[in-house]
């Protein structure tokens, strides 16, 4: 995987303060992607606020992202645990936002 590009939106409720930052996170923080854009909009409407939870955003961009890496590994005809492997972060890594990717047990089972 050389690149990546997402947009994503989240409700915000009546005031801002959506979980949209711990989606951008999340969303492509196990895989070593060196070039990517990523948008996040918080979106404020007229529904109740939404309150903190747990781990707001976080799997919800990882199931995006984690399904839509099926559907190219069914295109590719690649095994998607071999994908995965092959484009897993490792410690040293550099994430999107420049983040150092700390120590990982996935490379010590």
């Amino acid at each position: 995987m050389t690149a990546v590009e997402t947009e994503m939106a989240m409700d915000a409720g009546a005031y801002p303060g959506s979980p949209v930052m711990q989606a951008i996170v999340c969303a492509f923080a196990c895989f070593d992607v060196e070039n990517g854009k990523v948008d996040g909009y918080d979106v404020v409407d007229n529904k109740p606020k939404t309150a903190a939870y747990r781990a707001p955003g976080g799997p919800q961009a990882a199931f995006a992202v984690e399904s839509l890496i099926d559907e190219i590994c069914g295109e590719l005809k690649m095994d998607p645990i071999e994908f995965r492997l092959l484009n897993a972060a490792k410690e040293g890594t550099r994430r999107l936002k420049d983040w150092l990717q700390g120590r990982s047990d996935l490379w010590n089972v």
